[in-house]
């Protein structure tokens, strides 16, 4: 069995909010807490997914791929983040790097809880 990124990219989560998605180590399906809930067996079966810090995730784009004082004049502006992509014409550049990132992210986080994944 395995889990495949894209999954795990479809179902990602961000640090602001609460977990909402689990993995099942045992049938390695992606499971809504929701549905856990009557559930009578050991939590350790039940795993959070990844979560994704996405403001962070935009700050390193900004400065990275944007210049030094990219991140300070997002700040100063009253764009929102979406908006200042598209403005600058960056929209595509910025969701290839995201996508990247919270790949890499999945990617860690199976190693780390020893799950089997696919590209």
């Amino acid at each position: 069995m395995h889990i495949s990124l894209q999954d795990l990219f479809a179902h990602r989560q961000y640090t602001n909010h609460p977990v909402y998605y689990y993995l099942d180590r045992k049938t390695y399906k992606i499971c809504a807490v929701n549905s856990l809930k009557h559930q009578n067996l050991p939590y350790i079966r039940y795993i959070p997914l990844p979560q994704v810090d996405e403001e962070y995730i935009q700050q390193q784009y900004l400065q990275q791929f944007m210049g030094k004082g990219a991140l300070s004049k997002f700040y100063e502006s009253t764009f929102c983040f979406e908006e200042l992509m598209h403005r600058c014409n960056e929209w595509n550049s910025w969701w290839r790097f995201y996508e990247k990132t919270v790949f890499e992210i999945a990617r860690q986080w199976c190693t780390e809880n020893n799950i089997v994944f696919k590209e």
